[in-house]
Order: structure tokens, then C-alpha cells, then sequence
């Protein structure tokens, strides 16, 4: 079986299969339930295969995933990142057909930041 990008292993031996990054991504998000961090994602990833950290945070912030306030999830079924990202920052008990902001009011520059997982 594969064992990392360029080394094989035989099955036997109980080391983890790997596949594409975006398979141990949702096998990650399946083990710690739906949602994890991207610190531990990392972390558990990154020892134990051959994996660039910007390759990992590519495919954690791109469909059918999204990071966000350093979580990965999964997308709702149909649902753009655009859309996550708003429902995110909607306040709660307003529509998104309301006008809710008033001028010169919006998240400070270390909430978007954290809202869009560079943090």
C-alpha cells in the first residue's frame, strides 16, 4: 500500500494508507466528529506524512471545505463558501434581506482575519 507520497509499505505493518490530501482531510474531520482544528489538521497530518503546510491549508479552505475562526468543517450540502462566510457574519435574529449594518461599523480588521482562517 501507499504509505506517504513517495514510499510504499506493506499493509501489515498498520501504518496509515495514504491517499489525496483532500481524502485525509474528511477522514480527520469523520474521527473528531465534523469539526477540527486546523492546528491539531496539521499537526496530525504533517507527522505522519510528506505533506507542504500551504497544500493542507488549500485544500482546508476549499470546497467541499471551509476554515473558519481556525476550524475546519465541512460545507453544508449545496452551500458556497460565500454563503458560509455570510451566514457567519449575519447577526443573529436578522434576515439576510435587512439592512443591519449601519455606515462605518463592520468586524474589525482581526475578525476578518480570523474569519478567513489566516490566523
Amino acid at each position: 500500500m501507499r504509505s506517504d507520497i513517495n514510499e510504499w509499505a506493506l499493509t501489515h505493518w498498520g501504518l496509515r494508507r495514504y491517499t489525496s490530501v483532500r481524502e485525509l482531510v474528511a477522514e480527520e474531520l469523520d474521527d473528531a466528529g465534523g469539526s477540527i482544528a486546523l492546528e491539531d489538521l496539521e499537526h496530525n497530518l504533517t507527522r505522519t506524512f510528506t505533506i507542504k503546510l500551504s497544500t493542507l491549508r488549500q485544500v482546508a479552505s476549499t470546497s467541499p471545505y471551509i476554515t473558519s475562526g481556525g476550524i475546519v468543517r465541512r460545507l453544508l450540502g449545496g452551500q458556497s463558501t460565500a454563503q458560509h462566510e455570510a451566514d457567519l457574519t449575519t447577526p443573529y435574529g436578522h434576515s439576510e434581506n435587512e439592512a443591519t449594518a449601519t455606515p462605518g461599523t463592520g468586524p474589525s480588521a482581526e475578525e476578518l482575519i480570523d474569519l478567513m482562517g489566516l490566523l
